[in-house]
């Protein structure tokens, strides 16, 4: 049993106050310091409300919020506005997977050709994976193979130090997914979620947090993939089907 669940209730009353302060301070125009935090609240009740009261609708909603923020940190950095270097980085590619994961295809889309190409993007700053991954599912989203086939081959040449074994499984599904192979893609999935169970337990990245209830990641591949034609089902509560657009 994932350990954060006997805490989601309290989890719950912490953010939802905390975003009643974070409105609050937005509207007094710190907007561009407390977007990003704002963001990953939202984030955090989608999966509460799904998980509590299968509210599909309020996950749905409230993960297109918060890319919607996000999307705003960069639109107003690009307008010369004070915002962080570090909201506007290649990171940003995890907001990716919420707005894929609220079915919006077209706000991931805007988003994703925003992410990258920035001074902040740089290994000074930021893993080799996280670049490498990062760009391969912006030019994914943006449905350019030529781009994404170029940083997945530099994503699967990564040295195994320097890489996170537990998100094997979507370095597959990129591979397949440029090679035609559907076959390959829906095999690809199941290592995604053996990988996403790895990585919620210890000290992994996905331990205690949200992505121990749902696999945001993994549900934002698959409903970017059944977009594209791909028949693919969930077979896993991880992936919930019902949040499968």
């Amino acid at each position: 049993m994932s350990k954060i669940i006997s805490r989601l209730d309290r989890i719950e009353k912490m953010e939802r106050e905390g975003i009643i302060k974070l409105r609050s301070d937005a509207e007094k125009g710190a907007l561009n310091s407390v977007a990003n935090l704002w963001a990953l609240s939202l984030r955090n009740l989608a999966i509460i409300d799904f998980v509590k009261k299968n509210d599909v609708i309020a996950f749905r909603s409230q993960m297109r919020e918060a890319s919607l923020l996000k999307l705003g940190l960069f639109d107003r950095f690009d307008k010369g506005e004070k915002v962080a270097a570090s909201y506007v980085s290649l990171l940003s590619y995890k907001f990716l997977f919420m707005a894929l994961a609220a079915g919006d295809l077209d706000l991931a889309k805007k988003l994703a050709s925003k992410i990258g190409g920035r001074p902040v993007d740089c290994e000074d700053r930021l893993s080799r994976f996280d670049i490498t991954f990062g760009s391969a599912l912006k030019f994914f989203v943006l449905d350019d193979k030529e781009l994404m086939e170029v940083w997945a081959k530099k994503l699967a040449e990564l040295h195994p130090a320097e890489t996170i074994s537990g998100l094997s499984g979507y370095i597959e599904v990129f591979q397949n997914y440029l090679n035609n192979n559907q076959q390959g893609v829906v095999a690809g999935f199941s290592e995604i979620i053996k990988g996403h169970k790895k990585l919620s337990v210890g000290k992994n990245i996905f331990a205690n947090t949200m992505d121990e209830l749902v696999c945001v990641w993994g549900l934002g591949m698959m409903n970017l993939l059944r977009a594209r034609g791909y028949k693919i089902q969930s077979n896993d509560s991880l992936i919930p089907e019902i949040l499968v657009v």
